[in-house]
């Protein structure tokens, strides 16, 4: 099973993040993938630092724009792009298609970005769950 998790670089409730993963942990043992969209603050950093940490599998999807990096799912040659606003959008439509599970963490009282919102419509279409956790 591939869990991505998905978030602003705003989420502070690493608790909440380390207590989902647990969980699921707790279940699957180390037979789950944890995959993120590469912030490098936020839910989605969380999640690296323990998947890691459990010795977990670990993709990154971070976009285009950026450089490769150790954990990043795409070839080099993908990486090192000028700056687009699609990159983002790309990176978890990417992210939806390689889980079964999608994880969302959000700030409560702050809405969800264009990017996460994108990537809810595409998870719908291509009936993945969805989680959303405040």
């Amino acid at each position: 099973m591939v869990v991505g998790i998905v978030s602003d670089e705003t989420y502070q409730k690493d608790f909440i993040v380390k207590d989902v993963l647990n969980g699921i942990y707790n279940r699957l043992g180390k037979f789950f993938t944890v995959a993120s969209g590469g912030n490098r603050s936020g839910a989605e950093n969380v999640a690296k630092r323990y998947a890691l940490k459990e010795g977990l599998k670990y993709h990154s999807f971070n976009p285009a724009y950026t450089g490769y990096q150790m954990y990043s799912y795409k070839s080099k040659d993908y990486y090192k792009k000028k700056y687009h606003n699609s990159h983002v959008f790309k990176r978890y439509t990417d992210l939806v298609k390689f889980c079964d599970v999608i994880i969302i963490f959000k700030e409560e009282g702050i809405e969800l970005s264009p990017q996460i919102l994108n990537a809810i419509k595409w998870a719908k279409r291509l009936k993945r769950k969805v989680y959303i956790i405040n």
